[in-house]
C-alpha cells in the first residue's frame, strides 16, 4: 500500500528517479523499481495499484506504459505532473493538472509545497469483483490505428449487430472523460506502427474502471505490460467473431460464449 502522501514516480527506466528523490528528501516516493519483479502481470498490478493510490504522479519520459498509469492516475482523481521534455505529447497538458516541459521545473515546484486539491474521488467498477449480473455489450469504443482492414470488420459488424453501438474515438479528451459510458474498450496496433500513445491512455481509464479491453497488437514483438492489461488478445482476422457472437461480458459467459464459436469453428472445418 502507498502513503497517502506518496509521490508515484511514473516514466522509463532512465535513471532520472534518483535524480528526483535525491532532490525532495523531504517527500515520500513510489518506485515501480520496489515492485514485485518476478512476472509482468505481478508488476503492472504493483504499478497500476500505486497510480490509483498515491495522491501525486510524476511522468518523466513517457514511455508506452507510462501512458496507462497517468490514464490510470487521472482517473482516480490524482495530481499529475508531467514533464514532457521532449514536446511529442501535447495532449498531455489537457489531462496533466501541471505540465513542464523541464524537471527542474516540476522539482521546483514540488519544493515549494503547493497546496494540491485532496483527491476524495469515488470510482465507480463496471465488472465489479464477484458479480454474477448480465453484463451486455452494448457500446464499443474503438480506439489507435485506424485502418482500412478494422474500417471493413466494423462495418460488418455493424451490419450482423444493428443492436450493438460502435464508436471510432475521434476527440481523446472527451473519450476518456466518458469511458465510464462504453462496454468494451477495442485497441488496434499495427505492427507497423508505434504504439498509439492516445489508445494507451484510454486503456488506464478503463483498467481503472475495470472495463475489459480487447487488444490486438501485431508488432512481432510485443509490449508485454500491455499484454498484461488487457482482457483478451486476437487479431484483426478474427475481432469480427468477438464483436459479433459475444453477448454477456461477465468473464464466465464470456468464456462460454466464444467456446460456442469455437466449437461451431471446428464442426464447419471437419465438414
Amino acid at each position: 500500500m502507498a502513503e497517502n502522501n506518496s509521490i508515484y514516480l511514473i516514466g522509463s527506466y532512465t535513471g532520472h528517479r534518483d535524480k528526483i528523490i535525491e532532490a525532495l528528501p523531504e517527500r515520500s516516493f513510489a518506485d515501480p523499481r520496489d515492485q514485485r519483479q518476478s512476472s509482468v502481470a505481478k508488476l503492472v498490478c504493483d504499478n497500476l495499484q500505486m497510480a490509483e493510490e498515491c495522491p501525486i504522479a510524476l511522468a518523466f519520459h513517457p514511455g508506452v506504459m507510462s501512458f496507462v498509469e497517468m490514464g490510470a492516475a487521472v482517473t482516480h482523481g490524482n495530481h499529475l505532473i508531467v514533464v514532457d521534455d521532449s514536446d511529442k505529447h501535447p495532449f498531455l497538458e489537457l489531462f496533466a493538472g501541471s505540465y513542464f516541459t523541464k524537471m527542474y521545473e516540476a522539482i521546483d515546484f514540488l519544493k515549494g509545497k503547493p497546496d494540491l486539491p485532496k483527491n476524495d474521488k469515488k470510482i465507480r467498477g463496471k465488472y465489479p469483483a464477484g458479480s454474477r449480473e448480465y453484463l451486455p455489450l452494448n457500446k464499443v469504443l474503438i480506439s489507435g490505428a485506424v485502418t482500412p482492414e478494422l474500417t471493413s470488420v466494423i462495418k460488418r459488424a455493424e451490419k450482423a449487430r444493428p443492436d450493438r453501438k460502435f464508436y471510432f474515438c475521434t476527440d481523446i479528451y472527451r473519450e476518456f472523460t466518458n469511458i465510464f459510458n462504453y462496454d468494451l474498450l477495442v485497441v488496434n496496433f499495427p505492427g507497423d506502427e508505434d504504439w498509439n500513445k492516445q489508445a494507451c491512455l484510454l486503456m488506464g481509464a478503463a483498467s481503472a474502471h475495470d472495463i475489459s479491453i480487447l487488444l490486438m497488437d501485431e508488432h512481432d514483438w510485443k509490449y508485454p505490460p500491455l499484454q498484461a492489461v488487457a482482457r483478451r488478445h486476437c487479431t484483426i482476422n478474427v475481432l469480427f467473431e468477438y464483436l459479433t457472437e459475444v453477448d454477456d461480458l461477465n468473464i464466465s459467459s464470456e468464456a462460454r460464449d466464444m467456446y460456442k464459436f469455437f466449437q461451431r469453428e471446428q464442426e464447419r472445418r471437419r465438414s
